[in-house]
C-alpha cells in the first residue's frame, strides 16, 4: 500500500490479500508466485511507460482507500452494523 501511495505501480501475488483491489483498479500487475510471471511483469513495467504511468496513478488513488481516517470509519460502520443485529448500541 505504500508504494502505491507513492504511486508506484505494484506487482503482487494472488496470494496477496488485496490482490483483487489492484487488479480491479488496474493499479498494478497480479501473478502468480512463479518467477516466470514475476520476471514478465517487472519486464512490462520496465519497458511501458505508459502502464508504468497510469498504474502509478491508479495504485495512489487506491491507497487512498486504505488511509487510516478510512479504514475507521469503515470498521465503526462494521461494528455499529453487527452491534444493531445484537441489539446492542455502539458508544459514541
Amino acid at each position: 500500500v505504500e508504494a502505491m501511495g507513492a504511486g508506484i505501480p505494484v506487482i503482487v501475488t494472488d496470494q496477496v490479500g488485496i490482490h483483487h483491489e489492484v487488479s480491479e483498479a488496474r493499479a498494478g500487475i497480479v501473478t502468480d508466485c512463479s518467477v516466470t510471471q514475476i520476471e514478465s511483469a517487472i519486464s512490462t513495467l520496465l519497458t511501458d511507460p505508459t502502464m508504468h504511468s497510469e498504474m502509478g496513478r491508479n495504485g495512489a488513488a487506491l491507497a487512498r482507500s486504505f488511509s487510516p481516517d478510512t479504514v475507521t470509519n469503515r470498521l465503526i460502520e462494521v461494528y455499529g452494523t453487527i452491534s444493531n443485529h445484537c441489539g446492542q448500541p455502539v458508544p459514541a
